[in-house]
């Protein structure tokens, strides 16, 4: 019986939008999304990270990209696609294009994915609105990251996933299996927080399996009849995470010093660490600040309505279960992230990037509610009232959070890589720590950079060759082994010495930036430049010119 209402439902909501109505605004709906994401495309400049990503991936050896890429917490697909991308020039919009473009493309498949929830397209089409104008959103598809990638490869998966669920394994499903799966692994290279969508996923089948007895037997005999399929819906994804360890994860073991604080810490309370971060969370994608109460309460009534109806009501399969396998997947998630911040693996009401695997979900489950609130009202003006207020509230929380942002930015270090240029003799030799690279590379990101060896063990070099647009050279020495250089100790300078030395160099500009805020006086930095000609003279290096401030120091080095 509530198959059969289930299905007259589905009859009534597509008289009321057709496929063809429904696609072309969702279309409409996604290029309308576009627009703000070039809009502030263009008017941000690229930021450090993503700087870093671009340096990565156009290294021109592929064995540098891969060394590079092996140094950081990613999986590579993103760097392999950003390198044939930033061929096309050197433009911010054609680098962001790799997340602009997936970015827009997941607005249009949460219309689709809504469409298999909601009773109302309407709402459906409310969900993908709320989607595409979400500032948090938008900031994550603007950025040269993997992240929008990874979300269109995982949302994907899930109107997949919901698929299957729906059609209880019936005929004909082989092939969404197989697209689960392929999708699912594209979305692990992109980015790993989506093996935590992989593990939700097999839960909820599992959870469906013992749940749901007219399930079983359709389950056990798709796996009897399509073992390939299932062997590419699951086992796939797993030999990719296996791979992606085995080559890569297991030596990213140190924890980033940005995200410690979303670690719980013993010593402090728990539960006041859960919560906490929960609201965090919730509020990247909420239009209205949400208090620490109100987000439990919100996650106590997403518990609440599937422990209703994995428990008290009967088992039946069909849309309801489609909506109730989103909302474990969700709550799956949300319970790993918890887990994870807890033993200090993963943070919890992190970053928007590191946590925008929820976002899709909190959308989808928002409107998942408001459909419902839709079809208890009488039907006439009082639906039509709560749709339009949804699309003013839409659009107040685009506007009001649209208001706030600054009007653009400027380059990273741009008066600094001025006073750099400026204030000391032109040579034809720049040396550089790890850290200052990026803001170095970020002014030099259209000139050509050519690798041309490493040298001197155990301190390790790497030699380009750099050259302007305009045809003028430089060679960039770039020491691998120091993050961030300490001008006021000897060894600093013997290295320099030695680097010098081996590459057959007679001098060097120094281009510093000092990681950190720090400010010293004016006495101070007259005694740490007396300190640097002292410790260069030691060394056996001539200090000929030096622009010395707190976080900037610009030297000209040569032999004696």
């Amino acid at each position: 019986m509530e198959i059969s209402e289930a299905s007259d439902s589905k009859l009534i909501r597509k008289y009321q939008i057709s496929d063809t109505v429904f696609a072309t605004l969702l279309v409409a709906i996604a290029l309308g999304g576009l627009i703000p994401r070039l809009v502030l495309g263009i008017s941000y400049d690229i930021g450090y990270d993503n700087a870093w990503h671009i340096f990565i991936a156009t290294q021109d050896r592929w064995e540098l990209l891969l060394s590079e890429w092996r140094k950081v917490a990613h999986p590579p697909l993103y760097y392999l696609l950003l390198r044939y991308v930033a061929r096309l020039g050197p433009a911010n919009l054609i680098y962001r294009a790799l997340s602009i473009i997936p970015g827009v493309a997941t607005i249009y498949v949460i219309g689709k994915v809504a469409d298999k929830l909601y009773e109302r397209r309407s709402v459906a089409l409310l969900a993908a609105g709320a989607y595409a104008l979400s500032l948090s959103i938008i900031g994550l598809d603007i950025d040269v990251r993997a992240y929008p990638l990874a979300l269109l490869f995982m949302v994907s998966g899930l109107y997949c996933f919901a698929g299957l669920v729906e059609s209880c394994f019936g005929p004909g499903t082989a092939r969404l299996a197989i697209a689960f799966g392929v999708l699912t692994s594209l979305a692990i290279c992109s980015e790993y927080y989506a093996v935590f969508f992989l593990a939700a996923c097999i839960g909820t089948l599992v959870a469906l399996f013992f749940r749901l007895p007219e399930m079983r037997r359709p389950a056990l005999n798709f796996c009897r009849r399509h073992p390939y399929a299932v062997g590419l819906a699951i086992g796939l994804p797993i030999c990719m995470c296996v791979w992606l360890y085995s080559n890569h994860v297991q030596y990213q073991r140190r924890a980033e010093n940005s995200v410690m604080q979303f670690y719980w810490s013993k010593g402090t309370s728990m539960l006041w660490f859960v919560s906490e971060n929960l609201r965090s969370d919730l509020n990247y994608c909420s239009p209205i600040e949400l208090s620490t109460a109100v987000a439990i309460s919100l996650v106590c009534i997403l518990l609440v309505a599937i422990v209703w109806r994995f428990v008290l009501l009967p088992a039946t399969a069909g849309k309801s279960i489609v909506v109730f396998s989103i909302l474990l997947i969700l709550l799956l998630i949300i319970s790993e992230l918890i887990v994870l911040s807890l033993i200090r693996r993963y943070p919890f009401g992190g970053y928007a990037r590191q946590q925008s695997i929820l976002f899709p979900f909190f959308i989808l489950t928002a409107f998942l509610l408001l459909d419902r609130v839709v079809g208890y009202l009488p039907a006439g003006w009082p639906r039509i009232g709560l749709s339009i207020a949804a699309v003013l509230a839409i659009a107040a929380s685009f506007s009001s959070q649209w208001r706030k942002l600054p009007g653009g930015s400027q380059k990273i270090a741009a008066r600094e890589y001025n006073a750099f240029r400026q204030k000391l003799p032109r040579q034809n030799v720049v040396y550089l720590d790890q850290f200052s690279l990026i803001p170095y590379y970020i002014h030099t990101r259209r000139w050509k950079w050519r690798f041309e060896r490493h040298f001197r063990e155990p301190d390790r070099l790497d030699e380009y060759e750099t050259t302007s647009p305009s045809g003028e050279q430089v060679r960039v020495i770039r020491n691998t082994d120091r993050w961030n250089f300490d001008l006021l100790t000897p060894d600093f300078y013997v290295t320099l010495f030695r680097s010098l030395r081996d590459a057959h160099l007679d001098g060097a500009n120094l281009f510093f930036l000092k990681q950190g805020p720090e400010v010293m006086d004016s006495a101070t930095l007259r005694a740490n430049e007396r300190r640097i000609r002292e410790l260069a003279s030691n060394a056996g290096l001539r200090v000929e010119e030096v622009y010395y401030e707190s976080r900037l120091a610009c030297i000209a080095f040569k032999a004696k």
